[in-house]
């Protein structure tokens, strides 16, 4: 019999923030990257914080900020999730 590995607890603070903006047309900004090098490839979703250019005549675009804990309750989203 083949053994499996145990799957990290979900994590549902995004969807239940999702939840509560429905009603005013907002939803939160997520990213999904891919890791090719490890195998199997490990797939992994951020929540993005929104960020905003502060001198708009300078061509770049603004930096993506991921957040690393959850903004809502505080658990560290790598230790969360398959």
């Amino acid at each position: 019999m083949k053994k499996t590995a145990k799957r990290k607890p979900a994590h549902f603070c995004v969807s239940q923030i999702n939840e509560l903006l429905k009603p005013h047309n907002t939803m939160l900004d997520l990213s999904m990257s891919l890791d090719f090098d490890s195998k199997p490839v490990k797939t992994t979703v951020s929540t993005i914080v929104a960020t905003t250019k502060i001198d708009k005549t300078k061509r770049k675009p603004p930096k993506m900020v991921v957040a690393t804990f959850c903004p809502f309750c505080g658990v560290e989203l790598s230790k969360v999730g398959p």
